[in-house]
């Protein structure tokens, strides 16, 4: 929660949004090997459509897509928008990583070692990358990181859906729910903080008081958002949400001898993106990227609608197991309800934070974590 102080300013002369991503990897390109973390979801596939584009017309070496496969994990498939791409883009060079079983479990050895080396990892899951790079030991790895952030998961495009909604038929529901989203601030707060507080979606594990103590900065942070597509990215840009992803992304790559580059992230980049005369920014993620990265790619991959889910590859065998034989402890009573926790662990989808929990739970249980007073 809250503005990251070490968010560093953003420049002012800077070209258009493609000119800049186009800027970063370039950059990447003329100093190989350079590799896409590619998974066949729309930010990675821009981002390798674009890195090819690059290499060709500059005569530099083509970057290598670098594509993570789980057996067993239905849900991660994205084989058949992987094929797409690829044959599109006349890839020749592809390297698939088969990842099997407990590999990425949450409490599994590569996703353990990152913790003993970096302390609890935001998000949770990012220990997922150390096979991209390790397979990119000496390179760089561009990735596809912040779409979602930027481009979707935003206010004025929740308002957009809703403006939509009202089109088709007037209601009280839905006028209220435009209203909402379009407030300001001083109203917003109390309206987020009552729907997150009713909401079963958050925080279910804590009891009723540090409960409310989260929800109530969820609740500031989701009123505080811009809706000026200028305001917005500035404002992001600078939140924890976008940066300490951005440094634990680092860490574990350089433990593998590789870089991590997210080109959507760079301040160049963000900043181009804030100069854009929309004064509400694009509809949603699918019009942005026709905007910047044209037709790059088919407008069947621009739009589609189908996300990947991880949740299955990284909680397997031995995440089940701890969940289903923990004892409670490991955390304060005062703070965490291990029955609510533990009902989140062995539920359909847990949440990220709940991910977490389990892993330093594991992690006091086997007596190995001693820079773990964090988590208090």
């Amino acid at each position: 929660f809250g503005p990251d102080p070490t968010a560093p300013p953003l420049p002012d002369d800077v070209g258009t949004p493609r000119e800049e991503i186009e800027r970063v990897i370039r950059t990447e390109l003329e100093r190989p090997p350079c590799f896409v973390a590619f998974s066949g979801g729309r930010d990675s596939s821009a981002i390798l459509a674009l890195a090819m584009h690059v290499a060709r017309r500059d005569g530099v070496e083509e970057p290598i897509p670098l594509t993570r496969r789980h057996e067993g994990a239905p849900m991660t498939d994205e084989s058949e928008w992987q094929e797409l791409v690829v044959r599109h883009l006349d890839v020749t060079n592809w390297e698939r990583i088969v990842v099997v079983a407990d590999d990425l479990d949450m409490i599994g050895d590569i996703a353990l070692d990152a913790v003993r080396r970096h302390g609890p990892l935001h998000p949770s899951f990012g220990h997922m990358s150390v096979p991209l790079y390790r397979a990119a030991t000496g390179g760089a790895v561009l990735t596809g990181e912040g779409g979602d952030e930027f481009f979707d998961l935003r206010r004025m495009v929740y308002a957009r859906k809703q403006a939509r909604r009202l089109r088709k038929g007037l209601s009280r529901a839905r006028l209220a729910g435009l209203a909402y989203t379009l407030a300001p601030v001083p109203l917003r707060r109390p309206w987020q903080l009552r729907d997150f507080e009713r909401s079963d979606q958050f925080f279910g594990w804590l009891r009723p008081e540090p409960r409310r103590t989260a929800v109530r900065l969820l609740a500031d942070r989701a009123a505080e958002e811009p809706l000026r597509w200028s305001a917005f990215m500035r404002w992001a840009q600078r939140q924890r949400w976008a940066t300490i992803p951005e440094r634990m992304a680092d860490l574990i790559a350089a433990d593998a001898g590789a870089r991590n580059v997210d080109p959507l992230y760079a301040p160049r980049v963000i900043a181009a993106l804030a100069n854009d005369r929309r004064l509400l920014g694009h509809p949603d993620r699918s019009a942005a990227y026709r905007a910047i990265f044209g037709p790059l790619l088919p407008d069947s991959v621009w739009d589609r609608s189908t996300k990947a889910s991880f949740n299955e590859a990284v909680a397997t065998t031995r995440f089940l197991a701890f969940a289903r034989d923990w004892d409670g402890n490991g955390f304060d009573h005062d703070l965490i309800d291990p029955d609510a926790l533990r009902r989140e662990w062995l539920g359909e989808m847990p949440q990220v934070g709940a991910l977490a929990l389990l892993q330093l739970a594991w992690l006091r249980f086997e007596g190995v974590g001693q820079a773990l007073s964090l988590i208090h």
